[in-house]
């Protein structure tokens, strides 16, 4: 069963990129994020090998980011202000 948990992003707000806290991620366990506008589109779908998330290309607002590694999910907001 999917365990839901909670993740720091930082900084929030952001500009050009964000960092996971809490999560350890290697290639042993690989992480799959997602990235969608408050309005429920996917923006981006990716797998990370670090804890660094590249956001220069995100417009202003807020978004909601889904981390997926193994059977635990997290969720978690951050803003983007250019």
């Amino acid at each position: 069963a999917l365990q839901s948990h909670s993740v720091r992003v930082y900084p929030n707000p952001a500009t050009n990129e964000i960092y996971l806290a809490d999560i350890n991620i290697n290639r042993l366990k690989p992480v799959e994020i997602s990235i969608y506008d408050l309005s429920g589109h996917q923006i981006t779908h990716q797998f990370l090998t670090q804890n660094r998330i590249k956001t220069k290309l995100l417009p202003s607002g807020l978004f909601l980011l889904k981390i997926r590694q193994g059977n635990r999910l997290y969720y978690t907001k951050f803003l983007i202000r250019k």
